[in-house]
């Protein structure tokens, strides 16, 4: 049978109606079921659940679960441990979407938790976590990690009211929230930004948070309001080991802040507000940071390369400390402004501008210590750029220092005030290093003290404007200067000996400038009030140097140059010069200090190296000028001054050998005494080389006393002397003459044995001396020879113009006595008597014939003229001494014979007649010394009575001495000597 023929059987409706209400009715129940069993369900298995996560002792007052709008509510959920309570929920409030369960994603649309207490503990690896006694392993197993992963999305979680516990391994905290919301939560949608509401605090500090976030994106980004109010940084301290081993402080902070964190890169933040630390302390393992307090206000950014600063930073009392024993503290610090750093690998730069103030800034590092009252800089711009090994920096900046103090145990540095305003650059390359300054610099009280020298330099006042270039290329250094240079109060003191070395009120350089070729040149130098070689100590005590002004006109320098003046002039020169009772001058102890600093421990000498040249055209003296001279060496002191009216020295310099410097000395000896210089001299010499020429006019005597009254034993009580000198020295020898004048002399001796000293120089007494040398006006004439080694001068100098006087007066008294006498006088010898120390200028004797006391005729000129000599020189003594002979002995014995033999014969002849006697032999005659003695003393009272009688010589200005028997028949005649 064919199925087309054959008609369908028709189903019946009822029974299958029938089935489905079935169906339906057991579907109906089964969910009535289901809804009414499903809370139970869930509680049962979140208890389950929980159990497995370790959770103990659950407890779970309700659970009410609505499946068709997906709402879940569970009340009073607690979970303790170890008799503990981990976990305290009161009501947590679930909506959820069915949906997009089927695509393994779960999504809340509501979430609410209040009164939650929890407790979250991580183990000491910090690889599991348990929240509420439940653990959580953090590292993901293998079967995690495999299939497609499950999707949240939570479009709002709020909790309120709740308390968190954290235990961790390096970390104890709690946190009390009053309110956390969660708003936008999409694991789907990566860039879906999130909403964050905080209001809660976090171990006793208030925090607050409200921004918006991106956490799934590839560049996970935040945006929004911080607020933390009284957080303690010392519970954080561990989560910074090892770099950081202790940490405190107290943080408050209020302000927006931006956080991203790029694909493999450094977090970029941005931060706009406001952050105080209070008594905080952080400390590495070699380093220490601490302070009261550290402000912030405005913006920080950070990013990969870069990092900017817009705002103002306070501190206070801030300590810095490093195991290299490097301290730093100040008392507080402002800064205000904007900065900038850009770190590319490639190329550094840092730019900014603002201003920066220190209080009481204080660095200390091992032997030195640098600290100052208060540092202010502010910049109107600043940059600094670093690539490969090339450095430039401009700073455009006002600098000030107050109070500086620079320390260390060879130096001591002081300074009042110090300000710089200008531009300052940089620039370092491999071929050197170039700073430029460009400004005006002012500085108050600056004071340097070393120790080691005991010296001490400083200055009351500096100001300078202009460009200071130092340029720097391969070990040379070269200072371009341009502008202006003023200090007031420069002064150098020797510590040492309580002696101020220099003290200058002003120092002014003009127009100071540098050419291509390297010599720093200025149109002038002036310099006022200049005072050298004070006592710090005696304020009675004069200065030996006193300068009212000096001025360098067109001074220039370079190393190859050297020094180049066109002209010096001092004005008002007032200069001492003091000799004390020891013989030492005041300027000894000027010069040994000099030396002392000049001469360096660490520079060895250099005797074969090139001096640096000099050369000066013209010193001169202007003004008021005085040199006064004080010898203490004298009784009573002896003091005089001189006072030029022009001293004039041109063409001074070194490196001409052969040239000479010029020079013209006018001026005042005393009071009315005149000098008249020139001359040439070579002031660089290595030994003494000059020639000069001049007279000194109306010089005071009586004024050289002191020095004649010790060593001559004569008062000069008047007289004037003038002198024409001749003067030259060669490699330290001195040669040359003083033609000397003197008028109206007149001396008073002194006593014996004062006298003693010139005597033994004169040969004769100086009152005689001087008779025989003044002329009808009363004038003495001399030459003084003047010779010896300037650099071996052992006499005393005023012994040696005694030595020198004497000289003269006595080769002068013997010229005149040879002029008087003329054509006698011929014999005129300088003879020591025996007996006499002294010796004496013997004119010609008189001769006698042997065995007489009878003056020849022709004596009688010679006589005469001695005569008119002791006439016309009052003054002039002469001493009588008769001297004996052998001659004298024959004489006598002769004599004696021829008388003997007259004698016999007389006798003879009165006996003529008698016979029977003979007549005895008679002995030989012999002359006694008393006899020759007597004969000597006859021959003195002869010259005596003879200028007596006949020329009118009074008898006290003949004077005898004892007679004198010579024994050297060679040279010995018959004679009376004539001594002056």
């Amino acid at each position: 049978m064919s199925s087309r023929s054959m008609p369908e059987a028709a189903t019946p409706a009822k029974p299958r109606y029938s089935g489905l209400k079935t169906i339906a009715t057991l579907i109906v129940i089964l969910s009535v079921a289901t809804i009414s069993l499903l809370p139970q369900a869930i509680g049962y298995g979140l208890k389950k659940w929980i159990t497995a996560q370790g959770g103990e002792k659950i407890a779970v007052s309700n659970v009410d679960f609505n499946p068709f709008t997906a709402e879940l509510r569970i009340e009073n959920l607690t979970i303790a441990r170890n008799s503990k309570e981990q976990l305290t929920l009161p009501t947590l409030d679930l909506q959820l979407d069915w949906l997009p369960l089927w695509k393994k994603q779960i999504v809340i649309t509501g979430l609410q938790l209040s009164d939650v207490g929890l407790q979250l503990h991580h183990n000491e690896e910090g690889k599991q976590l348990i929240v509420g006694g439940m653990k959580f392993d953090l590292t993901p197993t293998e079967a995690q990690q495999d299939g497609t992963p499950w999707k949240l999305r939570v479009d709002q979680i709020k909790l309120t009211n709740s308390t968190l516990i954290y235990n961790g391994p390096l970390l104890t905290s709690s946190a009390t929230l009053n309110q956390l919301t969660l708003s936008g939560l999409d694991t789907a949608n990566t860039e879906k930004t999130v909403k964050l509401l905080f209001d809660g605090v976090i171990d006793n500090a208030s925090v607050s948070l409200n921004g918006e976030a991106t956490p799934f994106s590839a560049s996970p980004t935040f945006n929004g309001e911080i607020s933390i109010k009284d957080l303690s940084m010392a519970a954080y301290s561990a989560l910074l080991r090892p770099e950081i081993k202790q940490l405190k402080g107290n943080l408050n902070t209020s302000g927006t802040i931006s956080l991203k964190q790029p694909s493999n890169k450094r977090v970029e933040t941005a931060f706009n507000g406001s952050f105080r630390l209070n008594d905080f302390l952080a400390d590495t393992s070699s380093q220490q940071l601490t302070g009261n307090e550290l402000m912030w206000n405005g913006k920080l950014q950070t990013s990969l390369n870069n990092y900017a600063l817009d705002g103002k930073l306070h501190t206070k009392n801030i300590t810095y400390q490093d195991e290299q024993k490097l301290t730093y503290r100040h008392s507080q610090a402002d800064w205000s402004g904007k900065l900038l750093v850009d770190l590319k690998p490639e190329q550094k730069a840092i730019k900014g501008n603002g201003r920066l103030t220190l209080k009481q800034p204080d660095l200390q590092n091992t032997g030195s210590h640098i600290k100052a009252e208060q540092a202010e800089l502010t910049a109107t711009q600043a940059t600094l750029t670093l690539a490969n090994d090339e450095r430039e920096a401009t700073v455009t900046a006002k600098l000030k220092l107050d109070g500086t103090t620079v320390s260390s145990s060879e130096n001591e540095l002081l300074s009042e005030a110090v300000t710089w305003d200008g531009t300052t650059e940089l620039k370092q390359t491999a071929a050197g290093t170039l700073i430029s300054a460009d400004g005006r610099l002012d500085g108050e009280a600056f004071k340097v003290t070393e120790n080691k020298l005991n010296l001490a330099i400083g200055y009351s006042t500096v100001k300078w404007l202009g460009l200071i270039g130092i340029e720097q290329t391969a070990g040379q250094v070269t200072v371009k200067p341009t502008g202006e240079l003023l200090v007031e109060g420069l002064k150098a003191d020797d510590l040492a000996n309580n002696l101020g070395l220099f003290d200058i009120h002003s120092i002014q350089l003009e127009q100071i400038n540098h050419s291509e070729a390297g010599i720093i040149s200025a149109a002038q130098i002036l310099a006022s009030k200049i005072t050298i070689g004070k006592s710090l100590t005696k304020s009675d005590h004069l200065p030996q140097l006193d300068i009212a002004a000096i001025s360098l006109n067109l001074p220039s320098f370079s190393p190859d140059t050297g020094l180049s003046i066109d002209k010096i002039e001092a004005t008002d020169l007032k200069q001492r010069l003091t000799r004390a009772a020891d013989k030492s001058w005041n300027y000894d102890q000027l010069t040994r200090a000099i030396k002392r600093i000049s001469t360096s421990e660490n520079e060895p000498a250099n005797p074969l190296g090139e001096p640096l040249p000099i050369q000066i055209g013209q010193i001169t003296l202007l003004g008021d000028n005085e040199i006064a001279f004080l010898d203490q060496t004298t009784e009573p002191a002896f003091q005089t001054r001189l006072k030029p009216s022009t001293l004039t020295v041109t063409d001074i310099s070194n490196h001409t050998p052969k040239k000479l410097a010029q020079f013209d000395l006018k001026g005042l000896i005393g009071e009315s005494s005149t000098i008249d210089f020139t001359g040439s001299i070579k002031p660089f010499a290595a030994k003494t080389t000059f020639d000069l020429k001049g007279r000194i006019e109306g010089l005071e005597l009586p004024r050289l006393s002191p020095y004649t009254a010790p060593l001559m034993g004569y008062k000069l009580q008047s007289g004037k002397a003038n002198s024409d000198i001749q003067l030259s020295a060669r490699a330290g020898k001195l040669e040359g003459s003083s033609d000397l004048i003197i008028n109206q002399l007149e001396v008073e001796p002194l006593g014996t044995e004062k006298m003693a000293a010139l005597q033994t120089q004169l040969s004769i007494p100086l009152e005689t001396a001087l008779g025989m040398l003044k002329d009808k006006n009363n004038q003495i004439k001399l030459n003084l020879p003047i010779s010896g080694d300037i650099e071996n001068i052992t006499v005393d100098p005023s012994d040696a113009i005694n030595q020198a006087i004497g000289r003269a007066m006595k080769k002068g008294a013997k010229t005149y006595l040879a002029t008087a006498l003329f054509p006698f006088g011929t014999l005129l010898t300088l003879v020591e008597l025996a007996g006499d120390a002294a010796a004496k200028v013997q004119l010609d004797p008189i001769p006698f014939k042997p065995g007489s006391n009878l003056i020849q005729s022709e004596q009688d000129p010679y006589l005469e003229k001695v005569a008119q000599l002791l006439n016309d020189r009052p003054e002039i003594h002469i001493r009588l001494c008769g001297v004996t002979v052998d001659a004298d002995r024959l004489a006598l014995i002769e004599q004696e014979e021829q008388q003997r033999q007259a004698r016999t014969q007389e006798k003879k002849d009165s006996e003529k007649g008698k016979k029977g006697e003979v007549a005895a032999p008679l002995p030989p005659v012999s002359i006694i010394d008393e006899q020759l003695n007597r004969l000597a003393t006859e021959r003195a009272v002869a010259i005596e009575r003879h200028l007596s009688e006949k020329h009118k010589i009074k008898g006290d200005r003949l004077i005898s001495c004892l007679p004198r028997i010579e024994t050297d028949k060679q040279k010995s005649q018959p004679r009376a000597d004539l001594l002056i």
